[in-house]
């Protein structure tokens, strides 16, 4: 396939997947509002918020990374190919340490970040999933920019949105039948 016709083939499964993924999380997050109490829509954005500000700790990996497989993926030069994953494995882990150990760090002030009182029980067990759920995507999201880095990033899209539609499905189902916020965020993290 050549250059020009793998960023049309991203270009196009990357707009078809945008719209049918988030018409699902449109859907989920309508359902989400009418079984559950606006302090759980709350709470899932406080963390949300908290973890995409412990994702920053990632600094740009992600690209420099792309862009270094770019030349040897050309080349077809495996040996290098191998050895620069090998490098971002081992970065992406140690991102994953960071980020799991700030996230610990954070886990005794979560009553400070919550101002009023809540009746969310298990607060901080929804917490830790969270966090496992962040921590647990370093340990192979430098798989992807392999793909990325061969203009194959539709089969990354395709993938994540099968993965998110079929998660939308299962908590709209989860929360319609009663299973509540505990089996909504074990989907997130799926």
């Amino acid at each position: 396939m050549g250059y020009v016709d793998g960023i049309l083939k991203n270009i196009k499964y990357s707009l078809l997947n945008y719209i049918v993924v988030n018409g699902f999380k449109f859907l989920t997050r309508i359902v989400f509002i009418k079984t559950l109490s606006i302090e759980y829509l709350g709470i899932t954005g406080l963390f949300s918020n908290i973890f995409v500000m412990l994702s920053l700790a990632e600094l740009g990996v992600g690209p420099a990374m792309v862009y270094a497989l770019y030349k040897p993926l050309a080349e077809n030069d495996k040996e290098t190919v191998n050895s620069i994953m090998l490098l971002f494995k081992k970065m992406y882990l140690l991102i994953g340490g960071i980020i799991l150990i700030l996230g610990l760090i954070i886990y005794p002030f979560l009553d400070v970040l919550i101002k009023e009182e809540t009746e969310i029980k298990y607060l901080n067990y929804y917490y830790l999933i969270f966090l496992l759920n962040t921590v647990i995507s370093y340990l192979w999201s430098y798989k992807r920019s392999l793909l990325i880095a061969d203009q194959k990033q539709y089969i990354v899209n395709n993938y994540q949105s099968v993965v998110q539609i079929a998660v939308s499905v299962l908590q709209v189902i989860g929360l319609i039948f009663g299973f509540g916020y505990f089996s909504y965020i074990i989907l997130v993290c799926a």
